[in-house]
C-alpha cells in the first residue's frame, strides 16, 4: 500500500469519530395527545454535555423507571465502544502497515460490532414502545429531578395514569451518526477486499515470468 493510500485510509477511518460524536446518534419519535407527533434527536455531545434544562445521562439512567433498560443499554454501549476501538486500531494500522488484509479484517470486525448493536437497540425500542416502561412513572420521576419542566409534558408529570395514555413513544432507533459510521466501515471493507483481489491477481500474473 502506498503511503498516500495509507494516509487516506486512516483519514477515512478517523472520520467516524467526529461523525459519531457530533451527528445525531439516537432518534426518538413520540406523540402527545392534542400536541401531535414530535421527534427528538440526540448526539453524543448532547448526551454527555447536557445544556440547561436537560437531564444528564447518568441521572437519567439512575431513575428507577429506567432500571429494566439497563442491561440492553449496557450491551449497546459496549458494542458501540468496541466498534470505535476497532476503528482506532484501524487508523493506527493503516499508518503503520501496508497490508490491505488488516484494513479489510478490522473494518469487517467493526461493521459486525455495529450491526450487533442493532439487537440491544431493538430491545430498548421494544420496551419503550410496548409499555414495559411506564411513561407516567418516568415523567413523575423526571419531575422530581427538576428536568423537563416546560411545555405540555410538565402538565402530565403530576398525573402518571393520564400520562400513560396521553404520551406514546412511537419508535426509538439510531440516527445518522450510526449509519454514517457503519457506511465508513463497509466502504473500508470493500476497499481492502478490492485491493487484496488486485494484489492476488498481480501475483498470479507475475508468477509464470518468475518461474521462467
Amino acid at each position: 500500500m502506498k503511503y498516500a493510500a495509507r494516509v487516506l485510509t486512516a483519514m477515512v477511518a478517523a472520520a467516524a469519530f467526529p461523525v459519531f460524536f457530533l451527528a445525531p446518534l439516537l432518534k426518538l419519535r413520540y406523540s402527545v395527545i392534542l400536541a401531535g407527533e414530535s421527534e427528538l434527536a440526540l448526539s453524543l455531545k448532547e448526551i454527555f454535555f447536557s445544556g440547561d434544562g436537560q437531564l444528564p445521562a447518568d441521572k437519567l439512567f439512575a431513575l428507577d423507571a429506567m432500571q429494566p433498560l439497563k442491561p440492553a443499554i449496557i450491551a449497546l454501549c459496549i458494542l458501540l465502544a468496541l466498534a470505535l476501538a476497532v476503528v482506532l486500531i484501524l487508523v493506527i494500522c493503516s499508518l503503520l502497515s501496508s497490508r490491505y488484509a488488516a484494513t479489510a479484517g478490522l473494518s469487517g470486525i467493526g461493521a459486525i460490532f455495529m450491526l450487533c448493536a442493532l439487537i440491544p437497540m431493538h430491545r430498548v425500542s421494544t420496551m419503550l414502545t410496548d409499555g414495559s416502561i411506564p411513561i407516567g412513572t418516568l415523567l413523575a420521576q423526571l419531575q422530581e429531578t427538576g428536568a423537563a419542566n416546560a411545555g405540555i409534558l410538565s402538565l402530565l408529570q403530576g398525573a402518571p395514569s393520564i400520562a400513560d395514555v396521553a404520551v406514546q413513544i412511537q419508535s426509538v432507533g439510531f440516527g445518522a451518526a450510526y449509519y454514517l459510521s457503519l457506511l465508513i466501515m463497509i466502504l473500508l471493507l470493500v476497499w481492502g477486499l478490492a485491493n487484496m483481489a488486485i494484489e492476488i491477481g498481480a501475483e498470479k500474473k507475475a508468477a509464470p515470468s518468475v518461474g521462467a
